[in-house]
């Protein structure tokens, strides 16, 4: 993992926080949400080249629950951001 700008980390987690509450709607479940938070995740995360090596996909499949070890709504953004050295 290599350190990222901490502006890049704060647009990231906007940008995921605002995506995540445009999606509460009637009808998506806490669960679509958490997926969807997942999959932005991810695409930022490959991005920004924080895993150097590991795509997308690869996070996808369980690698990002090294700086995301819990559900959407958990207050543990800190943990994140101290995970990239924030």
């Amino acid at each position: 993992m290599h350190r990222v700008g901490r502006e890049s980390v704060a647009l990231l987690c906007d940008r995921l926080r605002r995506q995540c509450v445009a999606a509460c709607v009637p009808g998506n479940t806490l669960r679509h949400i958490h997926q969807l938070s997942v999959r932005l995740l991810c695409d930022g995360l490959a991005q920004l080249r924080v895993f150097p090596g590991l795509t997308k996909d690869t996070l996808a499949s369980g690698a990002y629950q090294a700086v995301y070890p819990h559900s959407v709504g958990a207050p543990h953004d800190t943990l994140l951001l101290r995970a990239w050295g924030v």
